[in-house]
């Protein structure tokens, strides 16, 4: 189960991860493997269970990848993503719903903020 795991995890990080940061696939259309993939809306429970994954297989193998990967990843909430604005609201404590092209959907929803509390939590058992 390990092999395999691992083996998805690299799938996900070569579909998920550019250069500079990580850009979840979007939820307005489904994913179909050599199709072209939907950038928006991206929404933080993705990049909240990306940080799951690569913590745990950082823990694992000890390989800093997985590591400065998780780190990346996390900086998706604050501002490094494709439209360059910070999903977490510091001053409201809340975090925004997700990502349009052209904006942050600023609702605050539960699953949304669960989903920054979770990643926050595990990315400092890292950092």
């Amino acid at each position: 189960y390990t092999t395999r795991g691992i083996q998805t995890l690299q799938f996900l990080i070569k579909k998920t991860f550019i250069p500079d940061m990580y850009m979840p696939i979007g939820h307005s259309n489904w994913y179909k493997n050599k199709a072209k993939r939907s950038q928006y809306d991206q929404q933080p429970e993705d990049p909240a269970s990306t940080i799951l994954a690569l913590v745990r297989a950082y823990k694992y193998t000890h390989n800093t990848l997985y590591k400065n990967l998780a780190k990346k990843c996390f900086s998706w909430f604050l501002g490094n993503n494709s439209i360059g604005e910070p999903l977490y609201d510091e001053e409201a404590g809340g975090c925004y719903d997700g990502l349009h092209p052209d904006r942050v959907n600023l609702n605050q929803g539960a699953e949304s903020l669960v989903s920054y509390l979770m990643a926050s939590t595990v990315i400092s058992q890292i950092t």
